[in-house]
């Protein structure tokens, strides 16, 4: 689309989920409670089998549909001539379930490379704290001159993670 800096594929793909979105939702407004219940947007979609059920052919295009079946469409695209419609769950609701998803999956994640001991948390101690005084020199460089009191706000941050994370050293994982 000249103007819109996406290619013909983008706009349809655009398209189609906006139109799947308002579909899933007369099929399946049960993803609603599946998403109150804590499961994230892209179990909805395997555990629906969303993506051999309604003909989609790209994963990013079943959970943007996923999306807004349940955030609902604004109408936002201007170039793409689709009637805006609500979603299947309020915005005031959306954003504590959306807060409360990407802490339980972070959490999750979190625990998980602990056990598995990659990421992160499979760097012996020495290499993580090299890793962190990295970090803080890379912010110290960015921050200190533009913005002190964010970087003060980051330094008293990092000091709470470092007093959580050494409480979860002591915690043991057998």
């Amino acid at each position: 689309m000249e103007g819109v800096g996406l290619t013909r594929e983008q706009v349809g793909a655009i398209r189609f989920s906006i139109k799947i979105g308002k579909t899933l939702q007369k099929d399946l407004p049960e993803i609603a409670e599946d998403y109150r219940a804590g499961k994230v947007i892209r179990e909805i979609v395997e555990e629906r089998d969303i993506i051999s059920n309604y003909g989609i052919q790209n994963p990013e295009t079943a959970r943007y549909a996923v999306w807004l079946a349940l955030h609902g469409y604004s109408g936002k695209f201007n170039f793409i001539r689709e009637s805006p419609y609500e979603g299947l769950v309020p915005e005031e609701e959306l954003q504590v379930l959306v807060k409360e998803n990407m802490e339980r999956t972070r959490a999750e994640n979190g625990l998980i490379n602990k056990l598995l001991n990659v990421g992160y948390c499979g760097l012996p101690f020495e290499q993580r704290s090299a890793a962190g005084k990295v970090g803080e020199k890379f912010l110290e460089k960015d921050y200190l001159n533009k913005e002190g009191e964010f970087l003060a706000c980051l330094k008293k941050k990092k000091q709470e993670l470092v007093r959580k994370g050494n409480l979860l050293q002591q915690h043991n994982y057998d």
